[in-house]
């Protein structure tokens, strides 16, 4: 085994893992038009195969005083695997870099799991 499979191998378990534990992961995606397309909250969604991955999200503003939703948006991420580079690091938190080229999809814990921190 090469050692790009072995960091193929080694990202989709620790991606698994966050999924397992119900994690909420700060997604960050850029390009080379953008230095920042988007920045948000999201959760795994799957993880399955090898061929991509998906991330599910939730993005809303809120009044603060009465409590009201002013607008809510939800949807789906999926990042492609063919041809990426991963990194992951455990310094300063948990974190992955998924990159093909010019494009870049970082994953950083915000909390581990769905019941603590």
């Amino acid at each position: 085994m090469n050692s790009l499979d072995e960091n193929k191998r080694a990202a989709l378990e620790l991606v698994r893992g966050w999924k397992a534990a119900g994690a909420t992961l700060e997604l960050s995606v850029s390009g080379p038009s953008e230095p920042l397309i988007v920045k948000m909250p999201a959760r795994v969604r799957f993880a399955d195969n090898d061929d991509s991955l998906a991330f599910e999200w939730s993005t809303g503003t809120e009044d603060s005083l009465p409590k009201r939703s002013f607008e809510h948006s939800d949807g789906v991420t999926v990042i492609s695997l063919e041809d990426v580079s991963f990194v992951i690091s455990r310094d300063p938190v948990e974190s992955l870099s998924i990159s093909r080229g010019e494009y870049h999809c970082l994953l950083r814990v915000i909390r581990a799991s769905a019941f603590g921190p």
